[in-house]
């Protein structure tokens, strides 16, 4: 899987995150669940911890203890989707994909 596939997936896996948070308001969704729902998917723990940090440091989403919690910042929906796909963050945040998905 080249870079910019994989970079798609990262963030469709994002907004599934941030599209359960937000439906379940102050209630939250538990961590465990939701890296439960995304592992058939083939995301490691990994992988969904360095996206669940990546969404609360740009306020998509908070984290009280192991509940996720819709953001805190209305306008931060835009900044994960507008990082270019060739920013040496994002390259070096890119989940690497193991010998079994490639």
């Amino acid at each position: 899987m080249n870079t910019a596939t994989m970079l798609r997936v990262v963030r469709a896996f994002c907004d599934t995150i941030v599209e359960a948070v937000e439906e379940t308001g102050d209630e939250g969704v538990p961590a465990g669940h939701m890296y439960a729902a995304l592992m058939p998917s083939g995301c490691t723990l990994s992988q969904f911890d360095t996206m669940i940090d990546v969404l609360v440091a740009s306020g998509r989403i908070r984290k009280r203890g192991f509940l996720l919690l819709p953001g805190t910042s209305p306008g931060a929906d835009d900044r994960f989707s507008e990082c270019p796909e060739d920013d040496p963050l994002m390259r070096a945040n890119t989940p690497q994909p193991t010998k079994d998905q490639t």
